[in-house]
């Protein structure tokens, strides 16, 4: 699982740099916020193809570890992403409160996931276990691509000036 975080760890980076990149390459009036949920996306569409690829992978530890550290990657790149969205998006005196509620929902989440998925483990088995997780991607990037053109409060409040 030492992939994993390591993974966790540059997709941090990754994801930060390749949102900034885009931020500093969007026509003008393209929206701020949306340049961000693109490589939220975008990361939960890896995060997509690379379950269904440590589900089927072979009793090998150096592919595995490669896969664990590609989830990785793309899951906290994500991770640190929405609640920036979620900023961003939010008048300034809100906007503690909205990354606050970001932060809240995915500790929740995270918090709460640990009975249910072992409940599916032990009814229907890992292969449905790696259905789930797989389908919550595929949730995430269609609940977050409505985002991609998405202005930040204070380019809304320039538009409307």
């Amino acid at each position: 699982l030492s992939g994993f975080e390591l993974g966790g760890f540059l997709g941090n980076l990754t994801a930060g740099t390749l949102s900034d990149l885009l931020l500093r390459r969007a026509a003008p009036g393209a929206g701020d916020v949306g340049q961000r949920a693109k490589v939220v996306c975008i990361y939960f569409l890896a995060t997509l193809l690379l379950l269904p690829a440590l589900r089927s992978c072979p009793n090998l530890p150096w592919l595995q570890y490669l896969l664990l550290l590609g989830l990785g990657h793309f899951l906290c790149g994500a991770q640190l992403l929405l609640p920036l969205v979620a900023n961003e998006s939010a008048p300034k005196a809100w906007s503690t409160t909205a990354t606050g509620f970001i932060g809240w929902v995915g500790y929740f989440g995270a918090a709460m996931s640990g009975f249910p998925l072992s409940r599916v483990v032990q009814s229907l088995g890992w292969s449905s276990y790696f259905t789930v997780l797989t389908v919550a991607a595929g949730s995430g990037a269609l609940l977050v691509l409505p985002l991609r053109n998405l202005r930040s409060w204070k380019q809304q409040r320039e538009m409307s000036s």
